[in-house]
């Protein structure tokens, strides 16, 4: 029975067929693949019936189970290549010996993924799988038309396309580069290894080489994904996800590698700011309960008092100390709470005017004003939390600045970096206070305001320091390095 949601298949540019005796297995499959929109996908229980299917219905990718009634992968995998059905198969199965991933990548399987671990990071591989699979087979049918057609097909892409000789040579690329790179694509073809990958992505490209040298000739470079730094014209390095193939004779000898580039920097650069978001929310609950605890222990001990003294006067202030105690708490929990809620999200970038703005409407300053002279026109790229720190900040400079007559924000790039400046004419922070007021618990009521501020800055590699003058006011420069600001686009 084919399973099939009306419009689907219209609606995505890439159509799947899902093959298993598992109806259950199938409906996960398939809530997975098409929650991104990217692929539209049909089901069937029976290889037999797949190939009747087949017969009247075309799909960008097929993914098969193994072990099947009636008919298994194998067996269906030679029938579909033996009809003269070039469409890619991935072999999904759980069975694991190598002798059937052998047999499955001989009988023209493209890719073979065991199944097993969790769901999530399972099916993003499989993803990938029919995405490469389908890319390629979508580039070997372009490089079968006129050269005139190849190069109108890459001249046109957003990917780079490129080829290389085995000695490491590029013999082309794909005008994309110039985006990508900074270089013309006869520039691209010029230049050395040394000079295309970092140096680190060069050893993983020189290991990969030897591996697959030490291959049999009809197993080596079965399409290769890696994660590669590239370098840029202007000497700055870019993140790319580059999909690797051979060229091979007409005798099955690989005789160079093509392929195409793309920019990962966003996702790198969102990765690695959801690893810091993670790590400081684990220094952060540590934090919290360790503060709680002491509120806690503040607010027993004013009780012990009150019940010993029940009829002295002075009990007023004990219930002032409690309340206050209690306060602190509710601030710390509610603080905890919030955080919980965003911090843990992906960094954004956010227009930095605008920002400043937003954070003075929220921020409790009385009859303070707030000064924004930040440029129109630059974004950073920050955790969704950083509001809280300009907050903190103008609230910091209200409440403990004495008698000052404004807040003033301002900023502009400093070399490769952008600095912003948040200060006041207050009283100003000591000189030996100046490092200390960012630790944990040092300074009035909780102690974190200026902690979690770094903390939160730190996530996207932004640091904070103190430079004002004592007896001529607080001021905070944050810099944000090179990578992390930008022009918004709509400027």
């Amino acid at each position: 029975m084919c399973y099939r949601e009306e419009g689907s298949i219209m609606a995505a540019a890439v159509r799947v067929l899902c093959i298993d005796d598992e109806p259950e297995l199938l409906k996960i499959a398939r809530l997975f693949l098409e929650k991104d929109g990217i692929f539209a996908v049909e089901t069937l229980t029976s290889a037999t019936e797949a190939l009747e299917h087949l017969d009247t219905n075309q799909y960008d990718a097929i993914v098969a189970d193994y072990a099947m009634p009636g008919m298994d992968g194998i067996a269906f995998l030679k029938a579909l290549k033996a009809q003269g059905n070039t469409t890619p198969v991935i072999i999904f199965t759980g069975r694991g010996r190598e002798e059937v991933v052998i047999e499955a990548l001989n009988n023209g399987a493209d890719f073979y993924l065991q199944k097993g671990g969790a769901p999530n990071a399972q099916f993003t591989e499989l993803s990938k799988k029919i995405h490469y699979a389908v890319s390629r087979k979508r580039a070997e049918e372009a490089l079968r038309k006129s050269e005139t057609e190849y190069r109108l097909l890459a001249d046109n892409g957003s990917d780079t396309i490129w080829r290389m000789r085995l000695n490491g040579v590029f013999t082309y690329h794909s005008p994309a580069v110039m985006k990508l790179r900074g270089y013309t694509p006869e520039e691209a073809n010029t230049i050395s290894m040394e000079q295309t990958f970092s140096t680190e992505s060069l050893k993983v490209i020189r290991a990969r080489f030897k591996e697959e040298t030490e291959k049999p000739m009809d197993k080596r470079w079965r399409d290769q994904i890696l994660e590669l730094q590239l370098l840029r014209k202007d000497g700055s390095a870019v993140w790319t996800e580059v999909s690797v193939q051979a060229i091979r004779d007409e005798v099955g000898t690989v005789i160079g590698l093509q392929g195409s580039t793309r920019d990962i920097t966003e996702r790198k650069r969102a990765e690695t700011a959801l690893r810091e978001s993670n790590k400081k929310l684990s220094i952060l609950f540590g934090i919290s309960r360790q503060d709680i605890n002491r509120q806690l222990s503040t607010l027993t001990e004013n009780l012990r008092i009150l019940q010993r003294k029940q009829q002295d006067t002075a009990h007023e202030e004990y219930l002032k100390n409690i309340s206050g105690a209690v306060r602190n708490i509710s601030g710390l929990v509610k603080f905890t709470s919030e955080y919980e809620r965003i911090g843990v999200k992906e960094s954004v970038w956010r227009e930095c005017h605008k920002l400043v703005d937003d954070a003075a409407k929220q921020a409790p300053l009385g009859n303070v004003p707030v000064k924004n002279d930040l440029p129109d026109g630059t974004e950073i790229f920050v955790d969704p939390l950083v509001i809280k720190v300009f907050i903190t900040l103008m609230e910091n400079a209200a409440r403990f600045g004495g008698k000052i007559s404004t807040i003033r924000l301002s900023g502009g790039e400093s070399g490769e970096d952008y600095r912003i400046i948040c200060e006041d004419d207050g009283v100003g922070i000591p000189a030996a206070e100046k490092t200390k007021i960012f630790e944990q618990g040092f300074g009035k009521n909780t102690g974190l305001g200026l902690f979690l501020a770094r903390e939160i800055l730190s996530i996207t590699g932004i640091t904070i320091t103190e430079t004002g003058e004592q007896g001529k006011g607080a001021r905070f420069e944050l810099v944000v390095p090179k990578g992390m600001h930008r022009k918004s686009f709509s400027k």
